[in-house]
């Protein structure tokens, strides 16, 4: 790994996405960013909020998404070089995005997720779906799961679980399971295979 030189190096960068091998986004507080020489150099770029951006998110070339706190969501359609502000008509923060491909995509975080079926051009509430997640994955247009927040364990020093909610039908129903071992997945390399971390006391495993 090669230590880059971003501008504002004081900003926090929550997420980054490449679109081809040499053109990226990297996006969080403070700061917007984008390079075309595969990292080597990179140069700030604005959208209409300046406030926390937590995900950078490309469905194809043309076609990528912001999304940040407060019902921010901005879509591109000419591969990053202009953004345009996605009204939800609510102020639910969101978090993470992800699409079954190039029409089918799915987005929120607390309280609701939010699904397109016009490849992100409008977008639909789902009201019966999970509550306080971070991250959401779909392995097809019907099943999916958010990953993200559950009930509080009691006490002074009480902490949250960590709960998965399912959904095999696009998101009409969600089925929740609570009190999981691990945090949010990492990554998902195939559409069944996935890595998430587990911390406890000082120490860290890697799950699959």
């Amino acid at each position: 790994w090669t230590k880059q030189i971003v501008p504002y190096q004081w900003s926090e960068l929550h997420s980054v996405s490449f679109v081809t091998p040499e053109t990226g986004f990297a996006v969080g507080l403070g700061l917007l960013i984008r390079t075309t020489d595969g990292g080597k150099n990179w140069k700030e770029f604005t959208i209409d909020y300046n406030g926390y951006i937590t995900k950078v998110y490309f469905v194809n070339a043309k076609t990528g998404f912001i999304t940040g706190l407060f019902g921010n969501l901005f879509r591109t359609s000419d591969g990053g070089d202009t953004w345009t502000k996605i009204p939800l008509d609510t102020n639910v923060h969101l978090y993470d995005i992800y699409f079954v491909n190039e029409n089918v995509g799915y987005c929120g975080g607390d309280p609701h997720v939010f699904k397109t079926t016009d490849s992100g051009k409008t977008w639909k509430s789902l009201e019966s779906s999970a509550t306080g997640y971070f991250q959401i994955y779909f392995a097809s247009e019907n099943y999916g799961f958010t990953i993200g927040r559950g009930h509080y364990t009691g006490g002074d020093w009480g902490t949250y679980t960590t709960m998965l909610t399912e959904t095999n039908d696009g998101g009409k129903t969600w089925t929740n399971h609570d009190n999981l071992e691990f945090g949010s997945p990492i990554c998902f390399p195939a559409t069944n295979t996935g890595y998430a971390f587990r911390s406890e006391e000082h120490t860290s495993e890697l799950q699959s």
